[in-house]
């Protein structure tokens, strides 16, 4: 390869391969810091998560890593992050970040590595879905997987990513931060419709990484699925949603806006969304079709009602954390939130309120008597499979019990009080 058409392959080829992120096997000089010069090799086992079957697979990798850690300026950072490669007999070398738990992160156990892998993976997925809608910004998640050195003492874990150059960003977490400094679009819509993807049984947060190529995210999930401590479930939703922007991006999706109390100021900022769409035009989003966008406002019309009660119960509390206090207002605003998507422990608060009946939500909350709504809420959650709802029910058509538009009616009653019996009844066995 001595002639010149041999040498502009070869400066072709080193420059393509330093694009794909490759050691070139025909150069021997490794770039960005990733130098390996007298470490030498291991064989490691290289755990990967399927999502089609839930599983992991197994398979032996050989490669070296450096001893030093990469300096990360990221604030809090809870792993250290280490230089590595693995390689291969077709592809030469690829260069990897692995990422292990400091020594102080009591949580990290054996188990929260597999557990943040199979969320990268299951994000990755969903980023599938996002991207068949064709957004202005398509996403992606890094591939991991889980290095185990089984030669080493106590055989570590490292969590195995590609090395990405460029700026890293955090745009949101799991606990409602968002970053307003370099705010985008995308992230925030993504967490959203991954909701509604899911039926509001997860979510993605805690997005971040280079460009649209992401990275360690947190799942949080309403099920019994362990998805590690990041995992808070109803209450990372709730977080999420108070600071949440619903911006053109959610919209052009599809997604419906997720109410937002207006006694809350922390929930409200004016927001200049043509100089947030970067090097897109919300014009041409405007003319770019979306053939899904119909379905997916309906399904998203109808989640929440959990989310809103919860939201409910830590305005009561003030227990969005950082200074917020106890804010009845917006706690009583989303429990009607909760009530009109037919949450059944909604309505059964707001027919305690309206009856006069003490209870454990909005105990403070003192609205005129009202048998009539108070009715309305004891139907709905009587409809709703509540037997105490049932039992209520019956009793306004046996009696009125104060309302003018229940008239008597012992059929109804009667149909009531046994729905409640055969509930109970259950209810006892169980």
């Amino acid at each position: 390869m001595s002639s010149p058409k041999g040498i502009r392959l070869l400066s072709k080829f080193r420059k393509v391969a330093h694009k794909a992120g490759h050691d070139s096997p025909l150069d021997g000089l490794d770039k960005r810091g990733f130098t390996f010069e007298g470490i030498e090799q291991e064989e490691a086992s290289r755990h990967r998560f399927d999502p089609k079957s839930g599983q992991f697979t197994e398979d032996k990798v050989k490669c070296v890593m450096q001893k030093d850690t990469m300096v990360t300026e990221l604030p809090g950072a809870t792993r250290v992050l280490y230089r590595c490669k693995i390689i291969s007999k077709l592809r030469g070398a690829d260069f990897y970040v692995a990422k292990t738990y400091r020594e102080n992160v009591k949580e990290a156990s054996r188990e929260i590595y597999f557990i943040d892998c199979k969320m990268q993976i299951l994000a990755k997925s969903l980023a599938e879905e996002f991207n068949r809608l064709k957004p202005p910004h398509r996403i992606d998640f890094l591939e991991c997987f889980i290095l185990e050195f089984t030669a080493r003492d106590g055989s570590p874990l490292f969590a195995a990513e590609k090395f990405v150059e460029g700026s890293y960003e955090k745009h949101s977490s799991n606990n409602g931060f968002v970053e307003e400094s370099h705010y985008r679009m995308t992230p925030h819509a993504f967490s959203h419709f991954t909701y509604v993807l899911c039926a509001g049984k997860r979510m993605i947060v805690d997005v971040q990484g280079v460009g649209d190529l992401w990275t360690d995210p947190q799942v949080h999930c309403t099920t019994t699925e362990d998805f590690g401590i990041g995992n808070t479930g109803l209450v990372g939703m709730a977080k999420f949603f108070r600071t949440y922007r619903y911006n053109p991006l959610c919209e052009w999706l599809g997604l419906a806006p997720f109410k937002q109390s207006p006694y809350d100021q922390e929930s409200h900022h004016d927001m200049d969304w043509e100089k947030l769409t970067h090097d897109w035009k919300l014009s041409d989003l405007a003319k770019k079709p979306n053939p899904q966008r119909d379905f997916i406002r309906k399904r998203s019309a109808k989640l929440g009602g959990d989310v809103h009660f919860q939201m409910a119960k830590m305005y009561e509390n003030g227990s969005f954390g950082g200074d917020t206090e106890p804010d009845l207002k917006s706690a009583v605003f989303h429990c009607e939130a909760a009530a009109e998507l037919n949450f059944r422990a909604a309505n059964v608060v707001l027919a305690k309120c309206y009856a006069g009946i003490p209870r454990d939500v909005l105990a403070e909350h003192a609205p005129k008597e009202d048998h009539n709504r108070a009715f309305k809420h004891w139907l709905a959650a009587a409809k709703d499979g509540d037997a105490t709802g049932m039992y209520f029910v019956a009793q306004y058509y046996e009696g009125g019990l104060g309302t003018s538009e229940v008239k008597v009616s012992w059929w109804d009653a009667m149909r009531w009080y046994k729905l409640f019996i055969e509930a109970h009844h259950h209810l006892e066995e169980v």
